[in-house]
């Protein structure tokens, strides 16, 4: 298993809220800014993931989405779609803000509902220089009936 470097706890706004996330310093100014899927904190989600990038010298910013783990926001376990994604926005301006970080060498990672997210955020960023989708779900809305989704 991969050791970790030191992770640092940060913050950061994302409309009328703050989203938690870990920041593990790196050295080859590259980022990967990563989130899990639906409801999935960043705990079980990146951590793994976030260890393997950050051995190989990128810095990782891994967050909670609005209303979910350490972020605020309420009601809480309430997935919104577009919040989700402005929360995505949101921590590419924090990521480009960090001290080891180059602002054109910032990628994002999702799995599941993130890894759609990902695909709507690198359309809007065309700075990014990577987006990585595992296992997206591309149509979350249409399974949201079921589930506690609102867009």
């Amino acid at each position: 298993m991969p050791a970790f470097k030191q992770r640092e706890k940060v913050r950061f706004v994302s409309g009328d809220t703050s989203c938690a996330a870990w920041h593990y310093p790196g050295s080859n100014g590259g980022c990967v800014i990563m989130a899990g899927g639906t409801s999935v904190t960043k705990e079980p989600a990146s951590d793994l993931f976030a260890a393997r990038f950050n051995d190989a010298g990128f810095a990782v910013l891994a967050f909670d989405h609005r209303r979910f783990g350490e972020s605020g926001g309420a009601p809480r376990q309430i997935v919104r779609f577009d919040e989700q994604v402005a929360d995505w926005h949101a921590a590419i301006e924090c990521a480009a803000g960090l001290p080891d970080v180059d602002p054109d060498r910032i990628a994002v990672w999702g799995f599941s509902l993130a890894g759609g997210h990902v695909f709507r955020v690198a359309a809007d960023h065309p700075r990014l220089a990577c987006a990585i989708a595992q296992t997206p779900l591309v149509d979350g809305r249409a399974s949201a009936p079921p589930t506690r989704c609102v867009p």
